[in-house]
């Protein structure tokens, strides 16, 4: 389905939600089982469509970028097809590697692990991309991106022009298309993720994070010529360590291996994202701190108690975000305030009405977009509480910048030897390494609602 009939259905689908919604407590009476049927099942369809919108318009953002087929390169879709780009590079480098080279590349490594002949046209890709196929691993540099290449030649375009051909480490080994995938699969896959601050280190040591605590500080006021007095400030850091994940294996059958690098670099990426994502996730929702992630959940402090265990008012959750510290509810400046709760949570949520009869909940049809809370964009997080119930964290406030995920950018990826060969299909898994945390100097940028 294309994104403009995803995007007419879904304002049909909003526009049905409310005029039900408008309905509620109409005689003074609740709605019957048919008619809670009826909202649940809009609801769950207006989510569905919500999801396709959103994938299908990353999808027609990335074929935006894609090249025309070489008809005799079928595989280098993901190649911007520019002669006079192409040539620019060429001059700059003899030996420039083109995205079908590392497609091809990472094809051989895997037909090789598999104990399969190359073809000529993958040997010479593995030579120009400079690895070894007979390597037992296969190193992902997940900062991988031919960025100073394209911006250089878009200065250039310009009549600008610094040269730096300096590529990233790892650079050259990698399939754009293999990144990107995994990338886009980490983001569909993790709610935090999606708001968070994401770091990327190259190793996996200890990385100390500073905090201060200012707020109780203030300056002087002071008569001519008048002496200035000291005032400490008080320190802190968050040290971001690096836990090691496994995607579990992939399995990949032999004739896709054969058959095609461009669907290959896809599969693989799209798998191990997944993977990789759903595991992160929950632990940066709520991890424990001890031996994985501090999750955000995890790490926010009580914002508010309801009255009722089963309950949410309009009131409580305006109280939840005036708890935050008015410095940290900016949408800008790095903070990325917002809400954050399971799509169970939100379909309560959304019933809910001011004192003027206004709903609290903001719908937004438009593809990529997050529906609102008092102007505040809501995130759905399908690990965190799906159920108001008591002694429960139902919702996040807060600046989920704060929140910091931290990326060991290699990603390593092994074939499992033989142990699929009875079903001709290949095992492969992937390991990597994250951290995450809240910087939290005692002035807590997150805070939780807590069901009595």
């Amino acid at each position: 389905m294309q994104l403009r009939d995803l995007q007419e259905r879904q304002a049909k689908l909003a526009d049905d939600i409310k005029k039900l919604a408008d309905t509620a407590g109409e005689d003074g009476t609740t709605w019957s089982d048919e008619t809670e049927a009826h909202w649940a099942a809009l609801n769950t369809e207006y989510d569905q469509r919500k999801v396709q919108m959103d994938r299908q318009l990353r999808v027609e953002t990335l074929q935006g970028d894609l090249s025309r087929l070489d008809e005799d390169a079928p595989l280098t879709v993901q190649a911007r097809r520019d002669p006079d780009k192409d040539n620019f590079l060429r001059r700059q480098d003899p030996k420039h590697v083109t995205e079908e080279d590392r497609c091809v590349a990472l094809q051989a490594w895997c037909l090789t692990q598999c104990g399969k002949r190359l073809s000529e046209k993958q040997q010479r890709a593995a030579e120009r991309v400079g690895i070894d196929p007979r390597d037992v691993e296969f190193d992902v540099d997940l900062r991988s991106d031919p960025w100073n290449v394209r911006h250089e030649w878009q200065m250039r375009q310009r009549g600008e022009y610094r040269m730096d051909t300096t590529a990233t480490s790892g650079g050259e080994y990698i399939p754009e298309g293999f990144v990107n995938s995994l990338e886009m699969s980490l983001l569909a896959f993790g709610g935090v993720r999606q708001v968070a601050d994401v770091i990327r280190t190259t190793t996996g040591n200890d990385l100390p994070w500073p905090t201060t605590n200012d707020t109780g500080n203030a300056g002087q006021l002071l008569t001519e010529a008048g002496a200035v007095s000291v005032q400490d400030v008080t320190t802190a850091a968050v040290t971001f360590q690096a836990f090691k994940y496994s995607s579990d294996v992939v399995k990949i059958s032999s004739e896709l291996m054969t058959d095609s690098a461009f669907n290959l670099v896809a599969v693989l990426g799209n798998m191990l994202g997944e993977r990789i994502a759903r595991i992160l996730n929950t632990q940066f929702t709520t991890g424990t701190g001890s031996s994985q992630p501090n999750g955000i959940v995890t790490a926010s402090a009580l914002g508010v108690t309801t009255a009722l265990a089963a309950a949410i008012t309009w009131d409580e959750i305006i109280d939840l975000e005036a708890s935050v510290d008015p410095a940290y509810r900016n949408r800008g400046a790095g903070f990325n305030a917002g809400y954050m709760m399971h799509d169970g949570v939100a379909l309560y949520v959304r019933k809910l009405k001011d004192g003027d009869g206004n709903y609290l909940w903001s719908r937004n049809a438009t593809a990529g977009v997050p529906d609102t809370i008092s102007g505040f964009p809501v995130t759905i997080n399908q690990d965190m509480q799906a159920t108001v119930a008591t002694a429960t964290k139902t919702i996040i406030f807060g600046a989920f910048g704060k929140y910091k995920i931290r990326d060991v950018a290699g990603v390593r990826l092994k074939r499992l030897v033989e142990l699929y060969a009875a079903n001709d299909q290949e095992g492969f898994v992937a390991f990597s390494r994250h951290d995450g945390d809240l910087l939290d100097s005692g002035t807590n940028p997150v805070n939780h609602m807590l069901q009595a």
